[in-house]
This record gives C-alpha cells, structure tokens and sequence, in this order.
C-alpha cells in the first residue's frame, strides 16, 4: 500500500469512528430517551469537528513530515476531552453529594436569553442537566467514554502519520 493510500486508510477509518460515535449518541438520545445536556452536546461537536478533520485529511494527504492534521486534530480532541473532563467532574461531585441537583437550563434557553460566547462560558461553568447519568457500563459513563474516545482519536491520527512515514513508496 503506498503512503497516500495509508493515510487515506487510517483518516478514513477515523472519520468512521467518529460517525459511529456520534450514531450511537443519537440512538441514546432517541431510542432510550436520554435528553443531552449542554456538555454533551459540546462533546458531540468536539467528535463532529474531529471527524470533519479525519474526513478532510483523509482527502487531501499532506506532503513532508505530515504534521498538520495530526496536529489540528489532536487540538479538536483536546477541546473535547476538556469538556469530557469538566462533565466527568461534575458527575462525581453530584454523586457524591458535593454538587447540586441540578446545573440550570437547558441549552435552547440559555442561546434564546443570552449572547454565544456568554453560553459557552455558562455551559463550561456546569448550567444544564449535567448531573444527570443517563447511561452507564460497567460503571463507565458517557462522559468517560467521551474522554476515551478523544484521546484514542488523538493518539489514532499520531499513530496514522507514523505508519505513513515508515512506509516506501
């Protein structure tokens, strides 16, 4: 396999991977009736946004040390597991009796009452049904798997450039 079709392989591989992830969100959200709060649908967006990313350098392969999308990507991952990461600290910190029942208002409201970049400093704060836990395995949440799966998204596209690079045309 040459190079070019390596890392068309691997980003697209990712992008399915993303795809699938947000599918799955979906399901929850519809099938099981699992409302999103404002951190998971900041979370989507994150794998949304990764995926996009996966999507564009699976189409466009770089030329040289093929730095740039890894890079770009690995920053969108980071963005998400912020959020994976505030979401996860406000779970525990409800479950533990440490937080409130409830972080606000849903989404929809607060871009209908307030400014975007005031809504995004709100979300990040912990306003919305961030508490709640609306699927779990094995003790895992969504949050968590969120945070997982943005540092195996992270660590796929470092992982896809170094099996390029090792390949000979």
């Amino acid at each position: 396999m040459t190079r070019h079709g390596r890392w068309r392989l691997g980003f697209l591989i990712l992008a399915a991977f993303c795809l699938g992830s947000v599918a799955f969100a979906l399901i929850l959200q519809f099938q099981d009736l699992a409302p999103p709060c404002p951190l998971c649908i900041f979370q989507r967006l994150g794998v949304m946004a990764c995926g996009l990313l996966a999507l564009l350098a699976a189409f466009w392969p770089p030329r040289g040390r093929a730095i740039v999308w890894p890079a770009l990507l690995s920053l969108a991952a980071l963005i998400g597991a912020g959020v994976s990461v505030r979401h996860i600290q406000i779970q525990t910190a409800a479950a533990s009796g440490a937080g409130s029942d409830s972080c606000g208002p849903g989404l929809n409201y607060m871009l209908q009452m307030d400014s975007v970049p005031n809504v995004i400093a709100a979300v990040l704060t912990g306003h919305g049904d961030c508490t709640v836990i609306d699927w779990q395995f094995m003790g895992i949440t969504l949050p968590m798997l969120a945070l997982a799966g943005f540092v195996l998204m992270a660590a796929w596209a470092w992982a896809v450039r170094a099996w390029v690079m090792r390949a000979s045309d």
